[in-house]
């Protein structure tokens, strides 16, 4: 059996030599020999033999029984999980790219338009891009009509080959989803976001997945609030809402059961990172001496900053979602970059400390909202797990995050992306 050592030959950085062994396993298999798998939810499963061929996984072995034909890389006194998926952020630059696979994102549900970029398929190193097509409910003439809408369906998915993401936008009426949901699921390759931001909700059953989960609260705000029609653009009526729901009482705990119910949830709690500091000047000091891609930051500023801070928005926000979390919430990982200061990768690392310090997910618990959760969520058989017939996107770390989860943030020392091992 050929050993090739390229974790610490002579005392060497692991780094370049993985890089070198990408370039030598290109073309055929290999075998990652003796760590430690951790499968979220699943459990550990140590000294493993995983078999990469192309860009998949190809068999899952155990260290005492494995191929004796095949390159090896020993990874023993290691650790493999799956690669993380961002389930909504912007992926249009290769800087973008570079740093979302920095941090162990390899999967990406890229959205474009408003003050986010094109998505940039020709991206080389990325992660695994799904495009996801935004249908609007609303243009400048006031709503769409059905035949309308139809056209925005067909011209998203016209040119769109394999597995096809589409997000609902706000303000859906009855009548439009009872036309959109049947059209879409006509296609079991369709799979289905919402950001509905009304009462539409209790129409979007068979929507895989609510993003901003925290809107989906506007029809237990007081009249006087739910009515204002700026409710969702203008940032004090926001505040108001979120601060007059009740997050313990029964009409809240019922509205919960059904969104936990039906949806998967992704309240993309790293949005509101810029909370946790003291001042906006100290935000912006932590942003820029890690904003390495020079991406603007957008929707959050000194007045808005304050205006949340003293209503205490995000205190109100986290209530909400304690509730959704209390009646079994099932999640999904986003960084929502560019929003409100977020970065590629880092922001989705911010999602997760945040859904454990602020709902009480458990480090497993958290980690899987990255990973087995997105299979779960879409059925999608390709990534989220290690696991036979799945994309070899795969995670290599000193130390396990299940035990600390900022070790995503110091101990990833390699990454495997569609079979190709590279340096983090």
């Amino acid at each position: 059996m050929r050993i090739m050592n390229y974790l610490g030959l002579l005392g060497l950085s692991l780094l370049p030599l993985l890089s070198s062994c990408a370039r030598e396993f290109r073309s055929g298999s290999y075998l990652l020999v003796g760590a430690t798998l951790i499968r979220p939810a699943e459990g550990l499963a140590a000294h493993s033999v995983i078999e990469v061929t192309g860009d998949r996984i190809s068999a899952i072995y155990t260290e005492d029984q494995y191929p004796d034909d095949e390159p090896t890389v020993d990874v023993r006194g290691k650790f493999i999980m799956a690669g993380l998926t961002d389930s909504l952020s912007e992926m249009s630059t290769q800087c973008e790219a570079d740093e979302a696979i920095r941090y162990g994102v390899t999967s990406v549900v890229a959205t474009a338009g408003l003050d986010r970029g094109a998505i940039n398929l020709s991206l080389n190193p990325s992660p695994v891009i799904y495009p996801m097509a935004l249908i609007k409910s609303r243009g400048i003439g006031g709503t769409f009509t059905l035949d309308q809408l139809d056209e925005q369906v067909s011209s998203a998915l016209q040119n769109s080959d394999g597995v096809k993401f589409v997000d609902l936008n706000k303000d859906m009426n009855a009548s439009q989803m009872a036309y959109l949901l049947p059209r879409l699921r006509e296609d079991n390759k369709i799979r289905i976001n919402a950001e509905l931001a009304s009462a539409a909700y209790r129409d979007a059953v068979g929507v895989h997945n609510l993003l901003h989960t925290e809107w989906y609260f506007d029809p237990l705000a007081p009249d006087s609030i739910r009515d204002l029609p700026d409710l969702q653009t203008n940032a004090s009526s926001l505040l108001n809402f979120y601060r007059a729901v009740d997050g313990e009482s029964s009409t809240t705990q019922e509205h919960s059961k059904f969104l936990v119910k039906n949806f998967f949830l992704t309240p993309a709690l790293g949005l509101y990172s810029f909370h946790d500091f003291a001042t906006f000047a100290a935000f912006s000091k932590y942003y820029e001496e890690r904003n390495t891609c020079g991406i603007p930051m957008t929707r959050v500023s000194e007045s808005v900053y304050t205006n949340y801070a003293n209503n205490q928005w995000a205190e109100s926000l986290y209530a909400l979602e304690r509730a959704n979390k209390r009646n079994g919430a099932r999640y999904l990982a986003a960084s929502a970059n560019p929003r409100f200061g977020t970065l590629p990768g880092l922001s989705l690392l911010n999602d997760l400390y945040k859904m454990k310090e602020v709902l009480g997910l458990t480090n497993d618990e958290a980690l899987a909202t990255a990973t087995v959760n997105f299979d779960r969520a879409y059925g999608l058989k390709s990534v989220g797990r290690v696991q036979p017939g799945y994309y070899a996107n795969l995670l290599i770390l000193n130390r396990n995050p299940q035990e600390d989860l900022r070790y995503l943030q110091t101990d990833i020392t390699a990454v495997v992306l569609r079979g190709q091992l590279s340096s983090r």
